[in-house]
């Protein structure tokens, strides 16, 4: 994978100015978040298998009815507020009052596949699996709940896209699986992910959106049809890696208000 600087550097050589005298990082960065998007929403609608990821979340507080402060690094609900500009830190070492913004682990989530829960500082194998995606959730009473129905008695919803959740009376551990979409640029260290060659028409796409300032029209067109063409064998070779698969996730209809997820050819 290659950074957003290593980036930069191209698109200010495909612009003509590697020194970087007005392809400045200031400027260039917005417009080349907005070229990942569009890279990543293109991959999105033709193979989202490498978009799965595996995401673990530590001592989410007892009473929690939604992992949204996970998406977006909102303070939890009863947690002082933190600080304008301050890190966003994990919850480990703290929850509930006090406890400072959590890390936005789930940040791009728009497809969760399924969801894992145990009690917080506990073994993986007290994992248990949670029931949904639901349409709605049932009204239950948290504290009906033991260590060991936490995960068949809890139900997760995705609607208006927040992750939420059945609350229990215990502080839990979580692992969410899904599909994510792009986390916007914020810096040049930052890695452009998705697939190891994303910086080819991420590239041609931003040299695109900045060289209108002073490009030649005719170049830029040239650049339009290098980064289709890019993202269109990005995308090939994506499915390609997928057909290899004897199964793929597939989702059933919904029914009983859930949407279940099985293995398909």
């Amino acid at each position: 994978m290659r950074t957003v600087g290593d980036a930069i550097k191209k698109v200010q050589a495909l612009l003509g100015d590697p020194r970087g005298q007005w392809v400045k990082p200031a400027y260039v960065l917005p417009l080349m978040d907005v070229a990942y998007s569009t890279v990543y929403l293109n991959i999105k609608n033709a193979s989202a298998k490498n978009l799965c990821g595996i995401v673990t979340i530590p001592s989410v507080p007892a009473g929690t009815t939604s992992l949204y402060p996970w998406q977006n690094a909102t303070a939890v609900p009863g947690a002082s507020p933190v600080a304008e500009n301050a890190p966003a830190v994990g919850l480990a070492g703290g929850t509930g009052a006090g406890a400072p913004n959590p890390q936005p682990v789930l940040q791009g989530l728009y497809d969760p596949i399924e969801i894992w829960v145990k009690p917080a500082g506990s073994a993986p194998w007290q994992y248990s699996r949670l029931n949904g995606p639901r349409d709605t959730l049932p009204h239950l009473d948290p504290s009906f709940f033991g260590n060991d129905t936490f995960g068949p008695r809890m139900y997760f919803s995705f609607l208006g896209n927040q992750l939420r959740i059945t609350p229990v009376n215990a502080d839990l551990d979580f692992e969410v699986t899904g599909r994510f979409g792009a986390v916007p640029i914020a810096n040049t260290d930052q890695l452009l992910q998705g697939a190891d060659d994303m910086w080819v028409p991420v590239v041609y796409e931003t040299a695109c959106l900045a060289g209108v300032e002073r490009s030649n029209p005719q170049i830029l067109a040239g650049y339009q049809s290098r980064s289709t063409a890019a993202q269109d064998n990005l995308i090939a070779q994506l499915i390609r890696v997928e057909q290899g698969n004897p199964a793929r996730f597939q989702k059933m209809s919904r029914e009983g208000g859930m949407i279940a997820w099985f293995w398909g050819v």
